[in-house]
């Protein structure tokens, strides 16, 4: 598989807020990849590596950014090809913030070796890793950003194309062997900064008969999607048979195109619990298009109550499986809520509810505090700060948010 990345001309402001204000600034000598570690190598904590532009190059393997360097690797305009590998490996450091910004990426990766991969630790949490600002363009389907490790990630000012059914991020959060043991036991603060932040991306499917995935999140993961414009694309918070589902989901303030094409669904909702509210769609769908939810377990089937109420994971479940129901509001009319297969464990008003108004009080049961105090308890949902704060280098700065 050939794998391109253009490293693309940035403004002057832009290049300022990822690069001026670093401990030093280092130039990679040349766009090859191997110049390009050289000097992810020589790097320290808190410097910038700058890639010359314009350049093409050939990378036979990709770049990685250890976990003990906690840098800002930029373009500057240029051309780089890479071949068979994952063009960004990032371990996200403890304390300081990882960011990758600037660059275009031509080819996308698979869901074994997606384009950028970023990991890290979910307690103590690592520093919020930052991808922006980059360009991804393939019309093949597959995978361009794979989080893992339930660590905070901010991915926002991108521009992400792809064809038909890719799957565009991945967040497969704790994997398929800490997905139950530390996705499903462990808190969600509703509006916190401690989750996947996917914001103010334009997001196009370029196929014309199958839509795309914006987002996949699986085992246990914890996903806030806002402000983005989505063409032709869905998002998807998984539930798949014998394995541990997405945990919680925050889905507001976006913008879906169906650009007059069949889309069946903005969102496909399969597991966890979270809030989808004021989400717009301002052009023509050829179908009735809505926020499907699913459950993927065969005694689901049928008519509410099932015989195999609750599935494990399913809508409306929070910490150790409690009851957390999901909120719709604010949504258009075009975008209603709609039950798919497994309905025999959805039931409107209990394990979901939806209004044209932002209720008063939600209920929720999501982490030990709110067990210690009685579940379900009541609260006020606010989200997180937006835009997402970063300081003075473009790095995510969670404690200045609410």
């Amino acid at each position: 598989m050939m794998w391109k990345l253009i490293v693309s001309l940035v403004s002057i402001g832009s290049l300022a807020a990822g690069v001026y204000g670093h401990s030093a600034t280092i130039h990679a000598a040349s766009c090859s990849q191997r110049n390009v570690q050289k000097a992810i190598r020589a790097a320290k904590t808190g410097d910038a590596v700058v890639v010359p532009g314009p350049c093409t190059a050939d990378w036979s393997t990709g770049v990685s950014i250890e976990s003990w360097q906690a840098i800002t690797l930029s373009g500057s305009g240029g051309t780089v090809s890479i071949l068979g590998a994952t063009a960004v490996t990032i371990e996200q450091n403890p304390l300081q913030s990882t960011r990758v910004t600037g660059l275009t990426f031509l080819t996308i990766g698979g869901s074994k070796n997606p384009t950028i991969r970023i990991s890290g630790s979910f307690a103590p949490p690592s520093a919020t890793a930052r991808i922006d600002h980059n360009a991804f363009q393939s019309k093949s389907a597959g995978t361009w950003i794979e989080t893992a490790g339930g660590a905070p990630v901010l991915i926002d000012h991108n521009s992400l194309a792809a064809g038909g059914a890719a799957e565009i991020i991945h967040n497969v959060a704790f994997g398929p062997s800490a997905g139950t043991s530390i996705g499903w036991k462990t808190d969600v603060v509703p509006g916190s900064a401690n989750m996947v932040f996917i914001e103010d991306n334009t997001i196009t499917c370029l196929d014309k008969t199958y839509l795309c995935n914006v987002v996949q999140s699986y085992y246990g993961a914890r996903t806030v999607v806002r402000h983005n414009a989505i063409y032709f694309s869905q998002i998807d918070q998984h539930g798949t048979e014998g394995q541990p589902w997405a945990r919680w989901w925050e889905i507001y303030q976006n913008t879906f195109y169906s650009q007059g094409r069949n889309q069946c669904c903005y969102m496909a909702l399969r597991g966890g619990s979270g809030v989808a509210w004021g989400n717009t769609h301002p052009d023509i769908n050829e179908v009735s298009g809505g926020a499907g939810l699913f459950v993927e377990a065969p005694k689901c089937a049928g008519s509410y109550p099932s015989a195999g109420y609750p599935a494990q994971d399913q809508i409306g479940r929070g910490i150790n499986q409690a009851a957390s129901p999901a909120y719709f509001w604010a949504n258009p009319d075009d975008i209603p809520v709609v039950i798919g297969p497994g309905g025999g464990c959805l039931a409107k008003g209990k394990d979901f509810f939806v209004s044209a108004k932002e209720p008063t009080t939600l209920t929720r049961c999501e982490s030990k505090a709110d067990r210690k105090s009685g579940c379900p308890v009541s609260y006020q949902y606010r989200p997180f700060t937006y835009p997402f704060p970063l300081n003075a280098k473009g790095l995510p700065d969670p404690k200045k948010g609410s």
